[in-house]
């Protein structure tokens, strides 16, 4: 009888399970965050989608779309994997392609009365198409030319500024960085990991500018179909390198789309003041206290499954090693400081011996909205993403788009 019992509670367990994982896969959690710095130069709303994997949410993904248009965004910004791409079988695309169709076609008038941006990198999966090669062939420059005629930018491992103030860039992450970790922290890489070109500034667009119009002017700014003629080839320069060679100021607030949230100390060094990452789908199973369960990479509890962090000096008492400083200690290197403070601050409090720490991670038992405010410090914020794909489950992990307003500092 108790062996029956128990086998009782475990279906019943089981059915609960798959249950509360069906209900959560159709959710929503709008989650937004506020950052202010003085490299801000005007208000600022972005929405950050990433792993679609070909997910619904509504006939045509029309909730999904509202959801977008309702927070009026000036920037919409990709994070990848919004395709599906099997290790075996064909690849889906048709579900990401009506909705960034959709999406840039109801699009709202953002709040300067600006049509907004549209700005998408890569993820392994979009990365998949160019890897493999065999059945994927041509299949990557089909999608990418369908949406730069939509008027989406493609940061394929370039960097647009935008506004003359704000810089987006997308890194391209090698095979070898989504590979199984298990016990492994991460693949080391030689950063920055990926190639950067730089565009045209591609915004704002007016708001009166026909459509055809903005299709055109986004071709020609990202370049598509003439890549690798137009721009020299190079590896991803830090900060310094950047303004050194002219390509953004000292005051620029950069905008980095790493798909992997392994690499935001990577990021964060090479001067990214916001990363924005996705790939580990929350962990698939959030528990209390102790964060997501598994990554898509085989780890168990990886602090950076979904959640809001930021990132300081390690030793918080004043920067002697030639890096960036972010603890608000005096610099004693000639090295940027990152914090947004003045150079002789007091020490933020840190987790021990770490460099980062979490201030505002997703909740366990998602509301529809958290607000955080972040000032000054590099900062890295993890989707849960949108879809699933090879754990096809998603508990007490709510698919989730993220709001960012970027905002000047405070006088």
């Amino acid at each position: 009888m108790v062996g029956l019992a128990i086998v009782g509670l475990a279906v019943a367990a089981a059915v609960a399970a798959v249950a509360r994982s069906e209900y959560e896969k159709r959710c929503l959690s709008v989650e937004t965050t506020r950052i202010h710095s003085p490299k801000i130069k005007r208000p600022l709303s972005i929405v950050f989608l990433t792993d679609l994997h070909e997910a619904v949410f509504g006939r045509g993904n029309g909730r999904l779309l509202q959801v977008v248009c309702d927070a009026k965004p000036d920037i919409v910004l990709i994070g990848g994997d919004m395709v599906l791409t099997p290790k075996k079988g064909k690849t889906r695309m048709a579900v990401a392609l009506d909705f960034m169709e959709a999406l840039c076609g109801r699009l709202g008038v953002g709040s300067d009365g600006y049509q907004p941006c549209v700005f998408y990198a890569d993820g392994n999966h979009e990365s998949r198409l160019l890897w493999k090669g065999g059945r994927f062939v041509g299949e990557y420059e089909k999608y990418f030319e369908k949406l730069t005629r939509l008027g989406v930018v493609h940061l394929d491992g370039a960097s647009a500024p935008y506004d003359g103030w704000l810089g987006v860039e997308g890194v391209e992450l090698p095979p070898e960085a989504f590979g199984p970790l298990l016990w492994k922290k991460k693949t080391a890489l030689r950063w920055p990991a990926g190639s950067c070109r730089p565009c045209a500034d591609v915004g704002p667009y007016t708001a009166d500018a026909a459509l055809a119009g903005q299709k055109e002017t986004a071709q020609a700014q990202s370049g598509y179909g003439s890549t690798k003629a137009r721009w020299e080839i190079g590896t991803l320069q830090t900060q310094a390198e950047q303004t050194r060679s002219g390509r953004v100021g000292d005051d620029t607030y950069r905008i980095s789309l790493v798909h992997s949230p392994l690499y935001f100390e990577e990021s964060a060094a090479a001067g990214a003041d916001l990363t924005l990452s996705g790939h580990f789908h929350g962990g698939t199973v959030r528990l209390p206290m102790l964060g997501g369960l598994l990554t898509p990479q085989l780890q168990l509890f990886n602090p950076f499954c979904a959640g809001t962090f930021v990132a300081y000096d390690r030793a918080g008492g004043g920067n002697h090693d030639g890096q960036p400083n972010y603890d608000g200690q005096p610099n004693h290197d000639a090295q940027p400081n990152h914090d947004g403070q003045p150079n002789q601050g007091a020490a933020s409090t840190v987790g021990p011996g770490g460099r980062f720490t979490r201030i505002g991670e997703s909740m366990i038992f998602a509301s529809n909205e958290s607000d955080v405010r972040i000032d000054g410090n590099p900062t890295m914020i993890v989707s849960r993403g949108l879809g699933v794909h090879s754990l096809p489950f998603r508990i007490f992990d709510k698919p989730q788009v993220v709001v960012v307003k970027l905002q000047p500092e405070e006088e």
